[in-house]
């Protein structure tokens, strides 16, 4: 007996169920916090994710002492780790940080000073700039987050 075969065609091992043909890229749910809300729009997961990552950079800012603010992009991948477009490996980091900088709204800082908070010397990181403040604030109040 022959077996169908072909680009996007999948046949299971014989296990007595009959073969099944699939066709296209496998779909897999988004994967929403706890609390059940997904953070981010399923259309436009590059969009979601620079939003994401300006989030994170803005709440970056809140650190105390001057020479600490901001992320490394390391530790941007890591809080951006459990973000559903990441999860499903849609949108990169590194990809959205670059168009963040070619943007102008995130600020490149070659670091060295001494991190009080991290306890050891700051490598390079990424702060927000305004335009990447006006962009967040415009995009929460747009999506109805904010009233």
């Amino acid at each position: 007996m022959a077996t169908p075969s072909g680009p996007g065609r999948h046949v299971p091992p014989r296990t007595g169920f009959s073969p099944v043909l699939r066709t296209g890229p496998p779909t897999v749910p988004p994967v929403t916090p706890q609390g059940g809300e997904k953070r981010g729009s399923p259309e436009d997961p590059l969009r979601a994710t620079l939003l994401e990552a300006l989030r994170l950079l803005n709440q970056a800012e809140n650190f105390d002492h001057e020479e600490e603010k901001g992320l490394e992009l390391t530790e941007l991948e890591f809080q951006a780790s459990d973000f559903w477009a990441v999860v499903q490996a849609q949108v990169k980091i590194p990809f959205v940080v670059g168009l963040l900088l070619r943007n102008r709204m995130v600020r490149y800082l070659p670091g060295g000073a001494h991190s009080w908070t991290r306890q050891r010397a700051m490598g390079p990181h990424y702060r927000i700039d305004t335009a990447g403040k006006d962009f967040l604030a415009h995009s929460v109040v747009q999506d109805g987050r904010i009233a």
